[in-house]
């Protein structure tokens, strides 16, 4: 059995995964139209018993691995137990939040084989030398990946496991004007009735992404003041820029708003709220991030840690991983209708994402923090 080192500080929004992941996504036409679902397929099977590409006998090595903790118990059934039977090793986990447990492996890092991030994190993990380089050829699986999942970092890095959105929820009961765009996000008739993401969340800078669009326009260091000044043209709209992605579920459940700007997971509990709750793709494409596994620097159990980066991406453990929330990041996995909802997956989706430019956001995030503060920080 996987042991759990720390369960502690973790990200809100990740966690909420574990009660949102398989919920009912009212209205997500476009998710399930792309997906590779087979209603009457056995592809999803809930056994664990699988012969591992690649396996051999390890001699009890340990791996240690930094990840969530979301849905601890389905990950250790689905993911770390089949692999530790089929290489005999055992795996301990390390739980917690992206920005507590990268603090960690930087303290001592030495003490880790894999790390799991968001992208953005990972970036930092990377520019702080914390991440070993990998090869395609080190995996087998790498192929069969969307493109967009192959090189989240850059070449050299790890591959992306999972994906997720961001995407418009609102009552259509009160907001009558159907919303199909980021530009209606604008509109007079959503006076009072908005809320966004807060910039110091994972998607609350894709909002300057998302301003510069409207503007005609990639953001830059450049024009991120122009973004910025027409993000501020929202606040006439805005109710509320939260940090908590549960905070939206209750303003809407009070109907404090009616249309919110979030991420696609944790939309899930609002629209199983009521039917006039729905989902909207923007016709424009959206904004999104990766999942990432990468072999820490200083691993002594290197080619094990690769293995297991192999193992996560092959079509059967993408299969399984589902069921505990994650989307997966190659074309071919087949879902019910019942799993795939709420995900993104499918071609059609997952080529509507744009990645946001990492280093961009890394090398300006201070400054532009400072700027959401000065003109758009309506909680002040």
């Amino acid at each position: 059995m996987p042991h759990t080192m720390n369960s502690n500080n973790l990200n809100p929004q990740v966690t909420r995964r574990s009660m949102f992941g398989l919920a009912a996504l009212a209205g997500s036409a476009l998710a399930l139209s792309g997906c590779d679902t087979d209603s009457d397929s056995d592809a999803s099977s809930k056994g664990t018993d699988a012969t591992i590409e690649g396996a051999y006998d390890s001699n009890g090595a340990q791996l240690v691995i930094s990840t969530w903790g979301f849905n601890s118990d389905q990950k250790r059934e689905l993911v770390f137990e089949p692999f530790e039977k089929a290489f005999n090793c055992t795996i301990t986990v390390e739980e917690g939040n992206n920005g507590d447990r990268l603090a960690k492996i930087q303290q001592k890092p030495e003490s880790y084989d894999i790390i799991q991030l968001s992208d953005y994190y990972m970036q930092q993990a990377i520019d702080a030398g914390l991440v070993a380089k990998i090869s395609p050829s080190d995996l087998s699986n790498y192929d069969s990946l969307y493109d967009k999942a192959k090189t989240p970092n850059g070449e050299g890095y790890g591959p992306a496991y999972t994906f997720t959105r961001l995407g418009i929820v609102y009552d259509k009961s009160v907001i009558t004007e159907p919303i199909t765009s980021w530009a209606d996000l604008w509109r007079s008739d959503l006076a009072g009735k908005l809320t966004i993401p807060d910039f110091s969340t994972t998607a609350g800078p894709w909002m300057l992404n998302i301003a510069a669009g409207q503007l005609g326009q990639e953001l830059t260091a450049d024009n991120a003041q122009a973004a910025m000044d027409k993000l501020a043209e929202l606040k006439p709209n805005l109710v509320k820029i939260y940090t908590k992605s549960s905070d939206v579920v209750n303003m809407f459940n009070q109907g404090e708003v009616s249309c919110a700007v979030i991420l696609d997971f944790s939309s899930l509990t609002i629209q199983e709220a009521s039917d006039d709750f729905v989902w909207v793709d923007p016709t424009e494409g959206t904004w999104g991030s990766t999942n990432v596994t990468d072999v820490c620097a200083k691993s002594a159990n290197a080619d094990l840690a690769k293995a297991f980066i192999n193992y996560t991406l092959d079509k059967d453990e993408q299969t399984r991983n589902a069921q505990t929330g994650d989307a997966p990041s190659r074309p071919d996995v087949e879902l019910t209708e019942d799993e795939a909802k709420g995900m993104t997956c499918g071609e059609d989706v997952v080529n509507s994402i744009q990645l946001p430019d990492l280093e961009l956001l890394i090398e300006n995030k201070a400054t532009w923090q400072s700027m959401w503060n000065n003109q758009l920080n309506t909680n002040a």
